[in-house]
Parts: C-alpha cells; sequence; structure tokens
C-alpha cells in the first residue's frame, strides 16, 4: 500500500511543478491562486492544503525540489576536490541550473519570492562549503564564515548576471569567479 500512495504523491507533485511552470508563463506569482494551480493541474484543492499551508509554501517545496535535482546532477568528484576548484566547479553547475530553469529565473527575478529562492540555494551552497572544508584546518566559526563570505558571493554573482539579462557567457562567468577568487583586497583600486 505504500508504495501505491507514494506514487500518488509523486504524480501529484508531478502535476503541480507542470502546472505551476505554465501558469508562471501567463501571469506573475502574485496573481496565480492556489485555485489555478489545482485546476492546471487536475488535482482537488484538498489534496493541495493536505501537503501545503499555501502558494508560498508550495514554492518553497518547489525550490527544494529543484536544489535536490541541482544536488543530485553534481558530478561525482566534486566532494573529492579541496581546493578552489570545488568553488570552480560549483560556480559552474550553478550557472548551468540557472540556465536550464531560466523560464522559472526569469518569472521570478524581480518578484517578492526572489529572496526565496536565492535564500535556499544560498543555504545549500553554504553547507556543502562547510562539509568541504576541513575541520582540522578551520574552526567551526572560521568555516561558517568562509562559506557564508564565497556563497553569498557567488549566489549574488548569479543575481548580477540575471539582473543584466544574462549578457555573460558561461566561460566570462566562470573566468571572473577564478578572477575574483584569486584577486586580493589590497589589490583593488578605489577612486
Amino acid at each position: 500500500m505504500t508504495e501505491k500512495t507514494d506514487l500518488r504523491i509523486t504524480k501529484t507533485y508531478r502535476a503541480l511543478h507542470q502546472a505551476f511552470t505554465e501558469l508562471l508563463d501567463q501571469k506573475r506569482f502574485e496573481d496565480i491562486t492556489v485555485g489555478e494551480l489545482c485546476d492546471r493541474a487536475m488535482i482537488r484543492r484538498t489534496t493541495f492544503y493536505k501537503h501545503f499551508a499555501d502558494k508560498y509554501e508550495y514554492f518553497t517545496f518547489y525550490v527544494n525540489e529543484l536544489r535536490d535535482q541541482f544536488a543530485a546532477q553534481l558530478p561525482a568528484d566534486i566532494k573529492n576536490r579541496r581546493d578552489a576548484t570545488y568553488i570552480v566547479v560549483m560556480s559552474r553547475e550553478l550557472f548551468r541550473f540557472m540556465q536550464e530553469h531560466e523560464r522559472l529565473v526569469s518569472h521570478i527575478a524581480g518578484s517578492n519570492l526572489e529572496s526565496v529562492l536565492f535564500n535556499l540555494l544560498y543555504e545549500m551552497v553554504r553547507r556543502d562549503l562547510i562539509a568541504e572544508m576541513d575541520p582540522e584546518v578551520y574552526s567551526p566559526d572560521m568555516r561558517g564564515l568562509t562559506s557564508a563570505f564565497f556563497g553569498g558571493g557567488l549566489l549574488y554573482t548569479l543575481k548580477y548576471w540575471i539582473d543584466s539579462h544574462r549578457q555573460i557567457t558561461e566561460d566570462q562567468f566562470i573566468s571572473a569567479v577564478i578572477a575574483l577568487m584569486e584577486t586580493k583586497f589590497s589589490e583593488i583600486k578605489f577612486v
């Protein structure tokens, strides 16, 4: 019986995700109602509310599903990298993930959900960076500060790319990330 229930839940989520993506092509998130989402997904509102309190909770779930999908697609050897290469690989993968979900990113950019999307991605990147830093070299506080610095920098560099209407190529983006990692603060020239 459990397998059948799990399959139904999986199908419900898949239908909601498809309906949500289609509705985002037609209107802003703020204008989408739970009723429209349920009608498009061909599920009952009671089913929706059995799983989610509101459309904001659903959106968080949806982004977490995408985040898990992203994590599953990371190259297997990324976890074995113990140097700046890890950040470069993560940057490239995040860039590609944003391109792959360009429709979602375009519709969310500038909406009141943009911060939710970026906070969820930030937490994932920060958690991964902490896990990769050698605890024998870095104290918990230094791992926390370093992961916050690089995680925030990486995500807001991606936000800049989105806000600039994706005028920068993947290679330019990665080159910029590498150059920024190699730059010492003392080398930056201020007016």
